[in-house]
């Protein structure tokens, strides 16, 4: 199976060096790749996780390029946005490729950043991916060539979000790889939005990676909706990596997924630097989604907070591992993580995993994980106050899963992703 895509690389190398010139980190990915392979089940970190896809399937590799006819793309008003990119299976529209703005950011496709910007990026693509960790990480550098950039200057602020909206269409089994970057100098403050959504008939791998870098006093929001139809496989790390003072502020909502995996590093190498990461899954039928977030604590007087909310019916699967590291000399350490869920279904299944490991002793940490039915107690008293059964239910759900939105400082974006969640949960 491996060997499969280590003679694909070589027949695509030249075109994909072509496309994005990484010089030897392509060589040193698929080297990579061949000694670590494919994960499997047998591993602690993959045993929730079902990968019996890349047995059965041979994904191709496709460099073509589909332009979007943007005038059917009818973004809802409350995207309201500094600026708006569309993607076609991690690759930007060839009719909006990268912009620079007079405050000195830069925004759009990873490749033409590294055409035109190319000591900039090389300055970071690489840098945070822990390439060697499993052979999906590898893999996505030997074979990407396109993703968004995201840099913006010291000392510079943009109050209204960027938008990306990336959509994934084929009707065969292909691998796309994209890999994205996001860098905020000293002193600067920026917000993205991200909706992702593949349509019934698509059988792609989603092999993606993003970097973030955050520097002293930055501060970054990134709100992101997932929307997955058909059988698209998404395997979606993010590492991040924060100075002093920094600010990273993420919430991801999925909203259903054939096999979805989201996969959050985040070091805090800085000391007073916060991280809020939120999550909500609403899973029907056989969905699988699992998150995973690994919050390293490597400096004292360091925030960290986590609340992942989960509604699962039919057959679904979820999966959450909180994991937060608090390092020796991490002292005046504030970290809390927190996993609940409602099975719906006597099918459908959770796989929970708060965890702490800790090695300072001035320090607040707490941890925990709760599955359970719906309320039948606030069902009854809702009906006995002249609510229907159907209407009281429909509105547990919905106040349940929407208190993960609740760090989300982008209003528009969060009555949009509300919205979303709530008309998933009208059937259950």
């Amino acid at each position: 199976m491996t060997d499969r895509y280590i003679k694909l690389f070589e027949w695509k190398e030249y075109i994909l060096q072509s496309l994005l010139p990484l010089g030897d980190l392509r060589k040193q990915a698929i080297k990579d790749f061949k000694s670590l392979g494919f994960p499997h089940n047998k591993m602690e970190k993959w045993r929730n996780f079902n990968l019996n896809d890349f047995k059965k399937i041979e994904f191709a590799y496709d460099l073509g390029q589909m332009d979007l006819d943007l005038r059917h793309l009818k973004p809802d008003s409350v995207l309201e946005n500094e600026d708006f990119f569309v993607m076609h299976n991690g690759s930007i529209s060839s009719g909006m490729q990268l912009r620079k703005y007079k405050n000195g950011v830069i925004f759009g496709s990873v490749r033409e950043a590294m055409i035109k910007y190319p000591q900039l990026v090389k300055k970071y693509f690489n840098k945070a991916n822990k390439q060697t960790m499993n052979g999906f990480n590898a893999l996505n550098t030997a074979f990407c060539f396109d993703g968004f950039f995201l840099y913006v200057p010291e000392k510079v602020e943009v109050e209204l979000p960027f938008a990306i909206v990336n959509f994934f269409l084929n009707d065969f089994y292909n691998m796309v790889s994209p890999r994205n970057i996001i860098v905020l100098e000293k002193e600067s403050k920026a917000s993205l939005v991200t909706i992702e959504s593949s349509v019934e008939y698509d059988k792609q791998f989603v092999n993606s990676i993003t970097e973030v870098f955050l520097e002293e006093n930055s501060r970054f929001e990134w709100d992101r909706l997932q929307q997955f139809q058909g059988k698209t496989i998404v395997i979606n790390p993010v590492f991040v990596e924060q100075k002093e003072n920094s600010s990273f502020n993420k919430t991801i909502s999925t909203v259903r997924g054939y096999k979805v995996r989201n996969d959050i590093h985040d070091e805090l190498s800085g000391e007073n630097s916060t991280s809020v990461i939120n999550g909500v899954y609403i899973l029907d039928d056989d969905d699988m989604v699992e998150n995973r977030v690994f919050l390293d604590h490597k400096v004292p007087n360091c925030n960290s907070n986590q609340l992942f909310k989960g509604v699962l019916d039919g057959k679904s699967v979820g999966a959450f591992t909180g994991y937060v590291l608090v390092r020796q000399d991490s002292q005046k350490t504030n970290a809390f993580q927190s996993n609940k869920n409602i099975v719906m279904s006597e099918d459908a299944k959770i796989n929970t995993n708060p965890f702490l490991e800790i090695y300072a002793d001035d320090v607040k940490c707490s941890h925990g994980a709760s599955v359970g039915n719906l309320d039948e107690n606030a069902l009854f008293y809702m009906q006995a106050r002249g609510i229907d059964k159907k209407k009281a239910k429909d509105i547990l759900l919905s106040a349940f899963a929407l208190d993960a939105l609740e760090n989300m400082k982008n209003e528009n974006f969060k009555k949009l992703v509300s919205l979303e969640i709530e008309r998933a949960l009208v059937n259950k």
